[in-house]
């Protein structure tokens, strides 16, 4: 009879293992995560909270978006609320962006944390999560941004964001 208890406890440990469609977040997902869930102090770009439509070169799968900042990042917003041409956001920054699939469906959230020295910090200092509104991770923070540093490494981005570029 154990046998048989151990045999189908391994079995439905395994089946449940294979049927999970999001990866487990790792300690800085969960510290991304933690950012994302106490923002409700943070300003929205342009001062608005208006979702927009995503810009012509974004890789975002998503085609709405609206984007916000923490207090320490929005020191570099200007009186029209966009970041500052040829700024450097302060270290300890948090962006975040709220991808929509339609206008009420919030969907994922992709986050920028400078931290230099973070384990898993990209080369410049940022930390990239991407995150599913339920908390499940879409592309780990461990990845370095890997998914995210192509298209905000390009040409007009302000360290690494793209809003002034796509959304003027």
């Amino acid at each position: 009879m154990k046998k048989y208890f151990y045999l189908l406890l391994v079995s439905l440990v395994g089946i449940s293992l294979q049927t999970c469609k999001h990866d487990f977040a790792g300690s800085t997902d969960l510290e991304l995560l933690e950012f994302i869930n106490n923002s409700s102090n943070y300003v929205w770009y342009k001062f608005s909270d208006q979702i927009i439509l995503s810009g012509s070169r974004s890789g975002h799968t998503e085609s709405l978006l609206r984007t916000k900042y923490s207090p320490l990042a929005s020191t570099v917003l200007d009186v029209d609320g966009k970041v500052i041409a040829d700024t450097s956001f302060p270290v300890g920054s948090v962006i975040i962006k709220e991808l929509y699939s339609s206008p009420t469906k919030l969907s994922t959230y992709a986050v920028m944390y400078k931290q230099p020295g973070h384990k898993d910090a990209d080369i410049y200092g940022w930390v990239w999560g991407y995150l599913y509104k339920d908390g499940s991770v879409r592309e780990p923070a461990s990845n370095k941004g890997k998914a995210c540093n192509g298209c905000h490494n390009g040409q007009g981005s302000i360290d690494f964001t793209l809003m002034n570029n796509e959304h003027p």
